[in-house]
């Protein structure tokens, strides 16, 4: 058993989770049934090639994360082959899939929206 605040560890080691607000325990599972209860959209990552991706986002989408190169993208839509496209025409990356959603982000966005049931 590992208790930790680390979602990198839970990402790395667990196959199995418990998330606990207040003394309530709001999910037992797998790390998999939790992204499936709990994800709505999509997550895109997109890698330029050492260029800078466009600051702008098409309607829908807002950053998840920048770095340097790489551009994570979330949007409430699932994927499909015109959201692709649609985003390949945006920023022009050399690379772009989907993105597993990571669980330290899932976290956050159910404690900051109150989607705690």
């Amino acid at each position: 058993m590992l208790t930790t605040h680390d979602m990198d560890d839970i990402e790395a080691v667990c196959n199995h989770l418990i998330l606990i607000d207040r003394g309530k325990k709001l999910f037992d599972g797998t790390p998999e049934a939790f992204r499936q209860r709990y994800t709505k959209g999509t997550a895109v990552k997109l890698e330029s090639g050492g260029g800078i991706l466009r600051e702008e986002t098409p309607a829908g989408y807002r950053v998840a994360e920048r770095t340097e190169h790489p551009l994570l993208l979330v949007t409430e839509q699932k994927a499909s082959a015109d959201a692709m496209i649609e985003l390949i025409g945006w920023y022009h990356p050399q690379n772009i899939y989907v993105a597993e959603p990571r669980i330290e982000d899932i976290v956050q966005e159910i404690f900051s929206r109150g989607e705690k049931d």
